[in-house]
């Protein structure tokens, strides 16, 4: 939420102002994408809404240039991310746990609108209830105050009341936007409606939250209700007495979120999963992972094959090693040699045995399982690298990220010598 203003700005730029500031955009999309993937879904589909009310203004080379440019850079600087969450969604991981239908967590509109804000959210049977130190489900009373002041008429007797015509058009403009999130978080939007379509069924679930639009609603009514602020404060010639007032408004919430207790709630653990509870029903595991069968981090490899014996175990995050050797002069010829690691499985585990690689594959409890070759004895080192090309799409953001900050230099002092 802290870059979508960011974003705003960009997406501004892009449609209705200066296009050649096209790199806001890239840099407020680049920062939301990497904070949180469901909220930059719901920003590109915005983003994709407004270009489509604007086709007017798209219409224009240079501006269709300037959007070509900036989706371009954008994937570019992404695709180190994008290209193995692609290809991950492509595994049959378990991406929505949700025990109730995104219907049923869109916000009573009674909750919405409280003057002190109520916090977080837990899953039950019956969708939506409240929990603590989660997130605010409410708009806040600032916001509501703020924005009010946009039907205000403007101060016909100050003389430079039209100066601010611009900026009041501007600010209702984000005041309908965000009224619009308000309306489809909120429980008054007919989801259940529009969850018999099929493609909207799918979206919806993939997005798992109505109220994830808030963050989106917040923004444009802080924007807005600022505007509104310095208008009316500007037309009236009061401003020390409206921002006193608007810092009063926007302090008295505040404390719902000054816990002290928040520290207590930071807790480390040795498993390799902390548990169904906590990792909302084994989420992000593939699908056939049984949570309670996980060994903890510090159990060493299962040697499945009985005469194979693992010892000098080590493990460092995701770093494993450890020696193992044959008993008995020959192995059974039908008898795999193999053994689980302590380690959930992901495309991209490597191993080697002295050096050698070996195979790497998914076992039945979805752990990583080696291969050992036919040697009597050797040392194992196994850790995740990742896929080659993921390792070049890298490459290729590094490179990008590179670029452009030396061609943004090179423009800076290209201007400063003119």
């Amino acid at each position: 939420m802290s870059f979508m203003p960011l974003l705003l700005l960009g997406v501004y730029e892009l449609l209705f102002g200066d296009e050649r500031r096209w790199g806001y955009a890239v840099a407020g999309f680049t920062l939301v994408f990497q904070s949180h993937i469901l909220s930059a879904v719901w920003s590109a589909l915005l983003i994709l809404t407004a270009a489509l009310l604007s086709i007017r203004h798209l219409c224009e080379k240079s501006r269709l240039l300037a959007c070509i440019k900036a989706a371009g850079l954008t994937i570019l600087l992404n695709l180190w991310y994008l290209l193995p969450m692609l290809y991950m969604m492509r595994e049959p991981i378990q991406l929505n746990t949700l025990p109730t239908p995104f219907t049923e967590y869109a916000v009573p509109f009674a909750l919405l609108f409280k003057a002190s804000p109520e916090i977080g959210f837990s899953t039950t049977k019956d969708g939506l209830s409240l929990d603590s130190n989660i997130l605010p489900l409410t708009i806040g009373l600032s916001l509501l105050l703020t924005n009010l002041l946009l039907a205000l008429p403007k101060c016909q007797g100050y003389r430079k009341a039209r100066a601010f015509d611009g900026m009041r058009k501007k600010a209702r403009g984000l005041f309908v936007w965000g009224a619009v999130m308000v309306f489809m978080a909120s429980r008054a939007m007919p989801w259940k409606l529009l969850a018999r379509i099929s493609a909207v069924d799918r979206l919806t679930g993939f997005t798992q939250f109505p109220w994830r639009l808030l963050a989106f609603a917040v923004t444009f009514l802080s924007i807005s209700g600022a505007a509104a602020l310095v208008i009316t404060a500007r037309e009236t010639r009061h401003q020390a007495m409206i921002f006193a007032l608007a810092f009063a408004v926007a302090l008295f919430p505040m404390t719902t979120f000054l816990d002290a207790k928040n520290p207590e709630h930071i807790q480390i653990r040795e498993v390799e999963i902390i548990g169904s509870e906590l990792i909302a029903g084994g989420e992000y595991l593939y699908h056939d992972t049984d949570i309670s069968q996980l060994p903890r981090r510090t159990t060493g490899p299962a040697a499945v094959s009985e005469q194979l014996e693992i010892n000098d175990f080590q493990r460092k995050n995701g770093h494993v090693t450890f020696r193992y050797t044959i008993s008995g002069s020959k192995p059974e010829q039908n008898s795999p040699l193999y053994a689980d690691m302590p380690l959930l499985y992901y495309p991209g585990y490597r191993a080697w045995v002295d050096g050698l690689e070996i195979p790497v594959e998914r076992s039945g409890q979805n752990l990583v399982r080696i291969i050992l070759p036919a040697g009597s004895q050797g040392t194992v080192e196994v850790c995740y690298k990742g896929k080659r090309s993921w390792n070049l799409a890298t490459m290729i953001s590094a490179a990008s990220i590179a670029g452009w900050g030396i061609w943004g230099i090179y423009t800076t002092i290209k201007r400063k010598r003119r």
